[in-house]
């Protein structure tokens, strides 16, 4: 399901692009889904079509309470030429002008209006008390 389907559960353009680059990535790579939050686009190579599987335990640069880490030895898993491109223009045009921008992890958490997934969750809570 595309992020364009009326089908698509998700609200937002950027939560449905977002989501369905996910996806793609997780159909594709067949990575676990803390392989998949762990990524950073550093450890994607764009000109030979690779991304790196890396065990980054108790990072002291990922402010997450709950830190996603790969379960198995590190590795370099191949990307097809469409997946590639499809993150370019994630990373290029979707995540642009969002505070998602300055994370340096492919998968980001945000609302999309460029508040963080934090700071809508913080209204969302406020919300359900008044």
């Amino acid at each position: 399901m595309g992020p364009t389907s009326p089908d698509n559960p998700w609200h937002g353009n950027f939560a449905r692009e977002r989501n369905f680059l996910l996806i793609q990535w997780l159909e594709a790579l067949g990575i676990r889904r803390g392989e998949l939050l762990g990524i950073r686009i550093s450890d994607i190579d764009f000109r030979n079509n690779t991304v790196q599987i890396l065990r980054r335990a108790d990072d002291p640069s990922d402010p997450r309470r709950y830190q996603p880490n790969a379960k198995t030895l590190d590795r370099v898993l191949p990307l097809s030429d469409g997946l590639v491109q499809m993150t370019q223009n994630y990373i290029i045009n979707i995540r642009r002008g969002k505070k998602a921008r300055s994370s340096s992890r492919l998968p980001v958490r945000c609302c999309g209006d460029g508040r963080s997934a934090g700071e809508c969750q913080r209204e969302q809570d406020l919300r359900a008390f008044t």
